[in-house]
Formats: structure tokens, C-alpha cells, sequence
């Protein structure tokens, strides 16, 4: 609700008011219902304009917007013009959302503050990593001239080891070594060899927990396991994605009787994301021997950028199909370019490029985007391949010949996919943000303005999360670095990484990224000049899947939906760049060629430095214990905390995580002295204080509780949970005022927490605020539809409720009627429920048979009070009539 007074000094003869709301809404002018406005949802995004003189006066006015969106945040855009006054919608008007406290309204372009208790504040800012990171920096600097100085040493020596090593890099005798060139191949066993050594020593430290949507595809995962069949999108989270990858890991673990929700199985599944993303360095290469065959240097920075650019290794680390997509699109790209630079057609190659193109939409449907620019450079060079005196229709034909063969091969493999979807759905490509599926769900901001997609620089700020400030932020962040957090949504639990060296690739990344955007520049110059199907192809590539991430950040207007990796099947595309922006810049001479590869080599080895998980670090053993914990597993969790604690004292997180884990195992005593130790050295950890009166309050020591909750409050004014814990300990003191003033403050900062509106809504109840009980009962069964104790408390205070105004029979119907359905009317006290909602909506002959079926049931369950009860309802409603409470109970 958005509310607004201000003053007039004397009735309007004329006002002009022009609105817009984020999604339907209705307006009231100093408490009058404007009903000739309309705010629908259907055409939301057209002004609506009204004269509202006549509910203007002299003195104080108040304009009342309530504005509602069910996949959104409810957004408001007005104008007031009356005589020289002008009113717009600015940070000055107050806003409530679902009963919270009032607080000024937030401008839509303004990113939103990240303040004490956010789970995002604690962000590492760029100047403090820079300064921690120091050291390192120099030492790769002066690691990368070495070994510049060295390569050198090695190219202009005459004589010894240096002279014979020469010689085998630039003249090769065995034929192997003169197809595929030493130096290149010694650089691609290298990086080979360090993902090897990284992947072999990450896994078992990196938190559990950790990884895109990982609860997602794991439930996919177990679901072919359980079942042994393919799901549909309306069966899981992620299950609206295509099979391939899923398929895969199930026959991984299936011969070792494993789920994905194992230790052991997802560790298997972490080594396939490795073993794919190392693959598609691998593929890389062979496109870089095809696009530069005699280019040396060119294909070694590629394929340094393929193996080392943060998107591809932090991904990697992870069960995810984004890789495997990838990797059969590189394959398609491969096979494609053999293909155009083939003097005559290969149905070899046409089949392969066709199957790769096939398993990639058969693995993620993303790849989608990649198949009409495969297709259009194998038209485009059948259509060269003819001779240019011959028609163009027959030029056409041969284009289009050039198809058929992958174009079959690839339906034959995926189509049978795509058909059943649009068989159930109607739709090929549908995804879980579909209204049609049962995850009803939006994140942060759930909206977009264009400030938002033009500014950038917060990424060189604190780079982690930037995409909240701008898409260009959220693209370099999650392109450069781990922007993303690996999907965490808390500072205090995410992947590992060491995040200094990582905030410092970001700034080493600057050039690669200006080499990038001047290949870029000269790409389509090149394509202008004289297009070509290969640039066509990785351009268009490039092209496509930037398109396709800024049409999904509308799609789905999250913080989260801007990840760089989602354009992973451009890899090579983006390696052509930088290819391309080097050659350019080396040619300006040999000083900025050593400039050149310094750099690269310095970035190298930072980002590679940046992914390599410390055993020595406390951090590890922090998250890891977080991750356990939140597993229910706290006797791991609490080893993990000790961990962490053994190597430093003063870990941050750690002695909370510790005190929090004895907590769950009623060591209270213990669970203190942590607690005592970790306020003497932080006596304003917010965390530690709401651990503490958690601590205290396990013990029944309410009051205590509630007075250390309010120092965290006062500390993080945002504590995700401190509000709840508070609101709790109040109702066990019996001070249900003060419950429903924390409540409100609560949904503040959490508007959509259905456990704060369940103990408002209880508290209203027991002070017979049953308008306000009426209203948060709602908010509680709207975030969680599927709960039937929930929607059967909602429906017998609708259908039995002792005020007329507040009943309402048909809703009540609906409620219990689903939670009914939901328990496959097995539960007597629901279909007492529903019994009494028949009644209160008229349906008598359905009270009475349902009520009976009531009695049954508790009859046979032994439940004699709900069988009487529902006895003693049955004859009122055989008399025609609803039961209603008494006035007071």
C-alpha cells in the first residue's frame, strides 16, 4: 500500500492525475474508492489518466495506491497536477508490503542499500583485496617476466639444451609434431595437467552444498534413479530441462547404487563437470589449429583464455548441464568449420556436426540459439561452392542440400525431446518461470529499468553480487570471477575461492576485456567489409547469445539471471576475439607484445591461484561447517567449526557456526562458553547475540532472549531471522502486542516469510483481531499453497468466523477442499473442515455426506472427541444451517 498526504490551499477547478501500477491495483482519494480507474493487469504498462477534482479539497489530502503483483514487487508510477501544485511519485511517499511496517518508498532505479544483517553485507571491496593480495601480484609478475625472459632466452640460443629445445619447437622431425605444433600442444598438456591437480585437490574441500541450482538438478537426477523413467517440466524444479545430462550422471551412479544427494555421488558428479569443462579446452584447441593453423601465439592465447577464464573453471567445480551443452556446441562449431573450409562437402562431417548439434538440445535448450547460425554457414557455403555463373535458384538448392543431412541427423537425436514437451505443454520450449507450471516464483528485483541495464562500474567496487547494480556489472563479475557466489545467497556460505586474488584478476581482466571489445571492432569491420561464413558463424554466435541473455534477464527479472556463463557455448567465439584484438596490438611492436603476454601470464596465474581451494584457510572449514549444518548434520558441522577455529582463533563465523551446531545438540554449556568467547572479542557480532538468545532461549530463559535479540537488531537493523526469533520469544512471554509490532518490523526486512505471518496472524487471533488474523493467514497460505494444516486453519476461521463480514464460504470451500485433496481424504479433522466450508457456502447435501465421511474416519481411528463433534455439526447441518463460533471464543 503507497500513501501520500500533502496540502492544498484551495479546491482544484481542474487536476490531472496520470498512474501506472506494477501489476493491478485500485486508488482512493482521502479515503473514497476511485472505481472509474481501472489498473488491470493485462495492459499495466499503459498510463491511466483521470481529472480527480472532485475528491480534492482545501487543507490535507491523502492518496491511497494498493497495488498488487503476484510474479513482482507491487511498483507505483503517478503525477498529480491541480492548478500550480504538482505531485509525483518520489522517495517521500510511505509504502507497507503485506502488513509491514510503513517506510519511505524506494526509488525502482536505485539499487537497493545492502546494510548490516543483509546476507550480502560483508562484501570484499576491490582496495582491501589489492592490499592483502599484494604480495602475490608482484611474485606472479615477476614469475610471468621470468618466464618471458626464459621462452626468449630459449628461441634466440645457438647452443646446448636451449638450441636442441628450439629445434624441436620450430622444427619438428616426427610427423605428429609437424601436424600438431609442440609449442601448442605443450602449453594445452600443461593446462591439462593444473585442471587435473586442481580438480584433484578441490572437491573434497569444497562445501557440500555449494552449486547452481544444485537442489534442482540433483531431485532430477534421483527422479531417473527412483523411477527410471524421464520426467516433465511440471515434476521438479529443473526438470523442464532437456534429459541428456541427467541420463548421464544417473548411469554414473546407478551401477554404484548412488544418488546425487550423496557425499560419494556428488563428488562423481563434480568429476564429469571437470572431466567437461577440460573437454572443451580440448575442442577449443582444434578450432584454434582451424581458424589459425600457422598461428602460433594465436592459438595459445586462446586456449589460455578457454582453460583459465573464471566462468568455465568455477562452473566446473559444479553438477550443472550448462558444460555439456557447451562442450557439444564447441564439437557442432568444430565440425561446422571443417566443414566451410572443406574444398568439398564430407557426409562425415555433415553427420557429426548435425549429432553434436542434436546432443547439445538435447542437453540444454539454450542451444537452440547456435542452430540457425550452424545451418546459415553450411548454406552459405554450399551456396559458394557453386559456380557463380549459375543460377541463383540452383545456388539456393545447393545451399539448402548443404542442410538436409545435419539437419536430420540433429532432429532424429533431440526432436523426440522437443515433440514431447510440446505435446503436454503447448510450448517446446517451456521453462520454470512459465506461469503454466506449479513454481509460481520471482526473485529480486523483479523488474527491470533501462538505468539498470547502462550503468556499470560497482563491479570494480565490490564486485561480488554487482549484477544488483547493472547488467555490464553482473556480466564482467560473473565472466572474470565468481560473481555469483556459485548461487549462494549469504557472504558467509559460498565456494571457497580465495576472493582477494580473485578481486584482483577483475582488475587484471581490464585489458583482456579492451583486446576483446577492439576484435570485436575488427570482426565487424571484417564481416562489413567481405562476410565470410566463418565469421558469420562465431559472430552471429557471439550476437545471439548476447541477445539471449539480455531477453532473459526480462524474462525473469532476477539479480541472479545475469550469469556470463549461460554464453559458455561461445567460448570460442570470445577466444576469436581476443585472438583477434592480440594480433592487432602485437603488430605495434615488440614492446607491447611483452606488455601483452606479461599480462596474460600474470592473469593466468592469479585466476588460476584465486580457484585453488587453502587447506590452510579457516574460511574452508567455515563453509563446509555452514553447508553440513544446514544438512541437519551437526556433529560434522561442529568438527568443521573446530577446524576452522584450530588454525585461527578468531575465524569470523566460526565460533557462532560452532556455538550454533552445540545448540542443535542441546550442548548448551558449550554452546555458551563459545559464545562468551566470541562476544569479548566482537561484543557487536549481531550474529553472535541472536545465537546467544537462541542459546538461552532453548534453556526457556525467554526474557533473556528477547533483550539480547533486540542488541542484534539494534546492531543489523536487517538480521534475516532476529525479527522471527524476537516475535517467537515474545508469544512464549504471553506479550502478544509486542509480537504483532515485531511481526510487522519483521516483514520489513522479509515480506514474504510465511513463518511471520504465521505467528502474527496467531497472536491477532488470540486478541480476536480477527481481520488482521484473517489477512496474514492469507499471506501464510499464498507462500506455501500446498500445506494442508495451513489451508485448513485458513478455512475453518473463513467458514465458522462469528463476524458476517469476515466469512466467506466459497474461499473457505476452495481451501479445504485442497487440503483435502492434498492428505486424499484420509484426515477427519479436514473434512471436518470441509464440512462446516460446505455449509457456510449453502452446499448442505455435501456438509452432511462429508461430515459423516468425518465421523467414519475418526470412528475408526479411534478419535471419539472429532467423531462426536462432527455428530453434533451433522445435525445442524441437516437443519439447513452453518455453525458458526460465538461471539468471544
Amino acid at each position: 500500500m503507497f500513501s501520500r498526504e500533502f496540502s492544498l490551499s484551495a479546491p482544484p477547478q481542474d487536476s490531472v492525475l496520470l498512474i501506472r501500477v506494477f501489476k493491478q491495483g485500485t486508488l482512493q482519494i482521502n479515503g473514497q474508492a476511485v472505481n472509474e480507474l481501472t489498473l488491470q493487469e493485462k495492459d499495466w504498462k499503459r498510463p491511466r489518466t483521470l481529472d480527480v477534482s472532485r475528491y480534492l479539497r482545501a487543507g490535507s489530502n491523502t492518496l491511497t495506491v494498493t497495488v498488487s503483483n503476484a510474479f513482482g514487487p507491487p511498483a507505483l508510477s503517478l503525477s498529480l497536477e491541480a492548478g500550480q501544485f504538482k505531485l509525483d511519485t518520489d522517495a517521500e511517499w510511505r509504502v507497507s508490503l503485506a502488513g509491514a511496517v510503513s517506510q519511505n518508498a524506494a526509488i525502482a532505479a536505485t539499487p537497493p542499500p545492502i546494510r548490516p544483517g543483509n546476507p550480502l553485507f560483508g562484501r570484499e571491496h576491490i582496495s582491501s583485496s589489492l592490499r592483502h593480495s599484494a604480495l602475490s601480484l608482484v611474485l606472479f609478475f615477476v614469475f610471468s617476466l621470468a618466464l618471458i625472459i626464459a621462452v626468449r632466452f630459449v628461441r634466440h640460443s645457438k647452443a646446448g639444451l636451449a638450441a636442441r629445445m628450439r629445434e624441436f619447437f620450430n622444427e619438428p622431425k616426427h610427423p605428429f609434431f609437424r601436424r600438431y605444433d609442440p609449442a601448442v600442444l605443450s602449453v594445452l598438456g600443461l593446462l591439462v595437467l593444473l585442471w587435473g591437480v586442481l580438480f584433484g585437490h578441490n572437491p573434497p574441500l569444497i562445501a557440500p552444498l555449494v552449486g547452481f541450482d544444485r537442489d534442482g538438478h540433483t531431485e532430477y537426477i534421483n527422479y531417473i534413479l527412483e523411477h527410471g523413467s524421464l520426467p516433465l517440466a511440471d515434476a521438479g524444479w529443473q526438470m523442464y530441462q532437456p534429459p541428456l545430462y541427467y541420463l548421464i550422471c544417473a548411469g554414473l551412479l546407478g551401477p554404484f547404487d548412488l544418488t546425487a544427494s550423496t557425499d560419494s555421488g556428488l563428488m562423481i558428479l563434480r568429476v564429469f563437470s571437470a572431466l567437461t569443462g577440460i573437454a572443451q579446452v580440448v575442442m577449443v584447441f582444434f578450432c584454434l589449429r582451424v581458424l589459425f593453423p600457422a598461428q602460433r601465439g594465436l592459438q595459445i592465447v586462446g586456449i589460455l583464455l578457454a582453460a583459465l577464464l573464471p566462468a568455465n573453471l568455477y562452473l566446473s567445480h559444479h553438477p550443472t548441464n550448462e558444460g555439456l551443452a557447451a562442450l557439444f556446441v564447441t564439437i557442432a562449431l568444430y565440425f561446422t568449420l571443417r566443414l566451410v573450409r572443406a574444398d568439398s562437402p564430407s557426409r562425415k562431417l555433415q553427420i557429426a556436426a548435425g549429432a553434436a548439434l542434436g546432443l547439445a538440445l538435447l542437453t540444454k535448450f539454450s542451444a537452440v540459439l547456435a542452430v540457425p547460425l550452424v545451418f546459415l554457414a553450411l548454406a552459405w557455403k554450399g551456396f559458394e561452392s557453386t559456380t557463380p555463373n549459375r543460377k541463383p535458384a540452383a545456388r539456393l538448392y545447393a545451399g539448402m542440400l548443404a542442410c538436409i543431412v545435419p539437419l536430420l541427423v540433429m532432429l532424429i537425436i533431440s526432436g523426440w525431446h522437443y515433440a514431447r514437451v510440446y505435446n503436454r505443454f503447448g510450448n517446446p520450449l517451456i521453462g520454470n518461470w512459465d506461469p503454466k507450471l506449479p513454481f509460481a516464483w520471482w526473485q529480486d528485483p523483479g523488474f527491470r529499468t533501462s538505468s539498470w541495464y547502462w550503468r556499470f562500474g560497482n563491479t570494480f567496487v565490490t564486485p561480488l553480487f554487482s549484477s544488483i547494480f547493472s547488467f555490464g556489472d553482473g556480466l564482467y563479475s560473473s565472466l572474470w570471477g565468481d560473481g555469483l557466489g556459485s548461487g549462494s545467497a549469504r557472504v558467509g556460505f559460498r565456494p571457497q575461492w580465495n576472493y582477494d586474488l580473485m578481486n584482483a584478476g577483475y582488475l587484471l581482466a581490464i585489458p583482456l576485456t579492451l583486446l576483446a571489445l577492439c576484435g570485436a571492432v575488427r570482426l565487424l569491420r571484417d564481416i562489413l567489409r567481405r562476410p565470410t561464413p566463418v565469421y558469420i558463424l562465431l559472430g552471429g554466435l557471439l550476437a545471439a547469445f548476447a541477445f539471449g541473455m539480455i531477453f532473459m534477464t526480462l524474462r525473469v527479472a532476477s539479480y541472479a539471471q545475469v550469469k556470463a556463463f549461460y554464453a559458455l557455448p561461445a567460448l570460442l567465439p570470445f577466444c576469436l576475439l581476443l585472438a583477434l584484438g592480440w594480433e592487432w596490438l602485437s603488430k605495434q611492436g615488440p614492446l607491447w607484445r611483452g606488455v601483452l603476454w606479461t599480462l596474460l601470464i600474470t592473469w593466468s596465474v592469479t585466476t588460476y591461484s584465486a580457484h585453488w581451494i587453502s587447506a590452510r584457510a579457516p574460511f574452508t572449514y567455515t563453509a563446509r561447517g555452514l553447508s553440513i549444518a544446514d544438512d541437519g548434520k551437526y556433529a560434522e558441522a561442529a568438527q568443521e567449526f573446530s577446524r576452522a577455529l584450530a588454525l585461527d582463533a578468531n575465524a569470523p563465523g566460526a565460533r557462532v557456526g560452532l556455538a550454533s551446531a552445540l545448540d542443535r545438540q542441546q550442548k548448551f554449556e558449550e554452546a555458551r562458553q563459545q559464545l562468551e568467547a566470541e562476544l569479548q572479542q566482537r561484543p557487536n557480532n549481531a550474529d553472535a547475540l541472536a545465537e546467544a538468545a537462541v542459546n538461552v532461549g532453548f534453556q526457556g530463559h525467554y526474557d533473556q532472549a528477547a533483550e539480547k535479540l533486540r542488541q542484534a537488531i539494534a546492531l543489523a537493523p536487517d538480521h534475516p531471522n532476529a525479527f522471527q526469533q524476537l516475535a517467537i520469544c515474545l508469544g512464549w512471554l504471553g506479550k502478544k502486542e509486542e509480537t504483532i509490532q515485531v511481526c510487522r518490523e519483521g516483514l520489513r526486512v522479509t515480506p514474504y516469510n510465511p513463518r511471520l505471518h504465521k505467528i502474527l496472524a496467531d497472536a491477532a487471533l488470540e486478541l480476536r483481531d480477527l481481520t488482521n488474523a484473517i489477512t496474514h493467514f492469507r499471506y501464510e497460505v499464498e507462500l506455501q499453497p500446498d500445506q494442508p494444516d495451513k489451508l485448513n486453519n485458513l478455512a475453518w476461521l473463513l467458514a465458522s468466523n462469528p463476524d458476517p463480514h469476515l466469512r466467506n464460504g466459497p474461499e473457505a470451500v476452495a481451501l479445504a477442499e485442497r487440503a483435502c485433496e492434498l492428505t486424499r481424504r484420509e484426515q477427519p479433522v479436514l473434512l471436518g473442515t470441509l464440512a462446516a466450508a460446505y455449509a457456510e457456502a449453502g452446499m448442505f447435501r455435501e456438509a452432511i455426506a462429508t461430515a459423516q465421511q468425518a465421523c467414519d474416519l475418526a470412528t475408526a481411528a479411534g478419535q471419539t472427541e472429532v467423531a462426536k463433534t462432527n455428530r453434533e455439526l451433522m445435525e445442524i447441518y441437516r437443519a439447513g444451517k452453518a455453525w458458526h463460533q460465538p461471539p468471544g471464543m
